[in-house]
């Protein structure tokens, strides 16, 4: 098991690595790697583990477990892993202060621009009965 010190400076490093840097896979890293390193990982630092070492040494586990999630949740994705990868290529130029983050929630979709009503995510006729209700009053 990792010790506190450990966990308190990959933590404070968190901020100026790259989610390859964070799973240490190399960049062209097939998916079962990535996988596979997301899995070691997370075994070693879930934030359970150090429930008893104290609360600052659990949060900085908890901190590099949840950037480890958020790196495994882009690289897996082709199409984020593809939109990360090549805005790290642009931030190569630029002096890094911060590292490149990738958030899924902002990629658009035809979906995201069309208004969704409560008529359109009502499942049930009932459901459905209540919302042509509400958007008659």
């Amino acid at each position: 098991m990792a010790e506190a010190s450990t966990f308190l400076a990959w933590a404070e490093s968190l901020g100026t690595m790259t989610y390859y840097e964070i799973l240490r896979v190399p960049d062209d890293a097939p998916l079962a790697e990535i996988q596979e390193a997301f899995h070691s990982l997370s075994l070693r630092c879930h934030p359970d583990r150090f429930v008893d070492d104290g609360p600052e040494v659990a949060e900085a586990a908890a901190a590099v477990f949840k950037r480890a999630a958020e790196a495994y949740n882009v690289l897996r994705k082709p199409q984020f892993r593809q939109r990360y990868d090549n805005e790290l290529r642009k931030a190569a130029g630029q002096p890094q202060q911060e590292a490149v983050r990738f958030d899924e929630r902002k990629v658009e979709t035809k979906k995201q621009h069309e208004q969704r009503t409560l008529f359109m995510i009502a499942r049930t006729p009932k459901a459905k009965q209540f919302a042509a209700r509400a958007a008659e009053l």
